[in-house]
């Protein structure tokens, strides 16, 4: 994590489906703070834009039917 993101960002660590966890940084005093414990971790790591929703859909796909909720 060379580059600073943008802010407010989402820092996934570890797997991509099964990962450790997942924060919200909102400054670059966060961000510091959060590259320090990866480094001495040694877990994968990436960042996201934090994108903010009213609300989330999740959609549901069982053979040819697809469902939302």
């Amino acid at each position: 994590m060379f580059i600073s993101p943008q802010y407010p960002s989402i820092v996934k660590i570890g797997r991509t489906h099964q990962g450790l966890g997942k924060i919200k940084i909102k400054d670059s005093d966060d961000y510091h703070d959060l590259t320090s414990l990866i480094s001495i971790s040694k877990c994968y790591s990436t960042i996201e834009p934090y994108i903010h929703g009213q609300y989330d859909v999740y959609i549901q796909k069982i053979g040819n039917n697809y469902k939302a909720f």
